[in-house]
């Protein structure tokens, strides 16, 4: 017996499936399970895993800075981004001072708020040796 590669439908020598009209597969005998994978599986499993990517791209994107329109603190350009301080104040700083770092100009790789409750930010040797 064969059946349909589509619906699973029992079909004997024709050459479509009478149920949904596909053609037959006119190879060996094949049982419903081997000839037709599960499609309300495989919707569950592209459901769910479209569901995963999209809540990761919304976690990503609420974690993603997001520009307002106020003058950076530093230079006074708009638009910048806003940190909360540790007094629950905002400091805005643009995305050209938070690119380098503000004693040697190489990269920025961390920021820390200063006494002022400024956003400073540096690379790693210079943040290094503020710590020390």
């Amino acid at each position: 017996m064969r059946y349909c590669g589509n619906c699973g439908t029992p079909v004997e020598n024709a050459r479509f499936c009478p149920k949904c009209g596909a053609p037959v597969d006119q190879g060996p005998n094949r049982s419903p399970a081997t000839s037709a994978p599960n499609k309300n599986l495989i919707i569950m499993l592209a459901g769910i895993v479209g569901g995963v990517i999209a809540l990761a791209a919304l976690i990503v994107f609420l974690k993603m800075p997001h520009l307002v329109n106020e003058e950076c603190d530093w230079c006074y350009h708009k638009p910048s981004v806003a940190y909360k301080n540790s007094e629950g104040e905002m400091a805005y700083v643009c995305r050209d001072c938070s690119k380098y770092c503000m004693f040697c100009d190489e990269r920025a790789t961390k920021h820390y708020e200063n006494l002022a409750g400024m956003m400073v930010f540096v690379c790693d040797d210079c943040y290094e040796d503020m710590v020390e």
